[in-house]
């Protein structure tokens, strides 16, 4: 998993942190000292400038995506903000599925070929709350990593009972959440998943050409499955699905970099 290590001396210069009288003054690349009085709110500023340090790298393929996980593989799930990712993660993690990121992985060309979570808290707004068992908001409150805020609740999801970090199985496919209403599920072609990927990438940001060369090789070797708004129960049981049938093709078959044009869900 991708994290930044305060060891690491190839950061020197990119973080300065000192006490002071009333708290601690930070200093992070993109901004001048900022005065800190509460623990709880300087490590928050620390794991979203080391995500925004990642993704000024431009060397890096970062993707603005969740990362869900079954031993069989990884999905990918991009939307635009408030299109329900991370409700629809903590559906499937409630479903025994790994919850390693919500926010931003990394796309590492191989060999071997894998997405890698940037490591940072959850974050579930005080909405989406109520998609928890009472037993499970204890468990999460309790947790060392949790924190509250007037947005809602910060946690490591692998820092539960029973819980602990693992390395993402293989990146099986993406999932396209448009946050509207609408028809069932639908694999999209090559085109239509590279122009969906495009938008969420650090790549393409940089420049066009980067986005293209980047992602091309994703969209044309795994699918992608558009997803409108619905029950969160369904949009859950389609994605387990989906994943099934991915692992299953998978099976005896070398991985290729050829598109092949798979069935649609029912």
């Amino acid at each position: 998993m991708r994290a930044v290590d305060p060891s690491d001396e190839s950061l020197a210069g990119e973080f300065h942190l000192q006490s002071a009288p009333r708290g601690w003054l930070l200093q992070t690349p993109e901004s001048p000292p900022r005065l800190f009085r509460k623990p709880t709110r300087l490590v928050q500023s620390l794991e979203y400038a080391a995500i925004r340090l990642a993704l000024d790298d431009s060397q890096s393929c970062i993707l603005h995506a969740a990362l869900m996980s079954r031993p069989q593989g990884s999905l990918a799930i991009l939307g635009p903000c408030r299109s329900g990712k991370s409700t629809l993660s903590l559906g499937l993690w409630q479903a025994g599925w790994t919850w390693h990121c919500d926010d931003s992985c990394e796309l590492v060309e191989g060999p071997p070929s894998e997405c890698l979570p940037l490591r940072r808290r959850v974050s579930l707004r005080t909405g989406s709350q109520s998609n928890l068992e009472p037993e499970l908001q204890q468990s999460i409150q309790a947790s060392p990593g949790f924190v509250a805020t007037r947005k809602g609740w910060h946690f490591h999801p692998d820092q539960l009972p029973g819980c602990s970090p693992v390395h993402p199985p293989p990146l099986r496919g993406f999932v396209l959440l448009s946050g509207r209403r609408g028809e069932a599920p639908r694999r999209r072609d090559p085109i239509a998943a590279l122009r969906a990927l495009m938008p969420h990438s650090n790549a393409a940001r940089r420049s066009l050409q980067e986005g293209l060369r980047r992602l091309s090789p994703w969209a044309g070797s795994l699918p992608l499955l558009q997803m409108n708004r619905q029950p969160l129960p369904q949009m859950v049981d389609h994605l387990e699905q989906f994943l099934h049938s991915l692992s299953q093709d998978s099976q005896g078959e070398p991985r290729s970099r050829t598109y092949r044009q798979r069935r649609l869900l029912p």
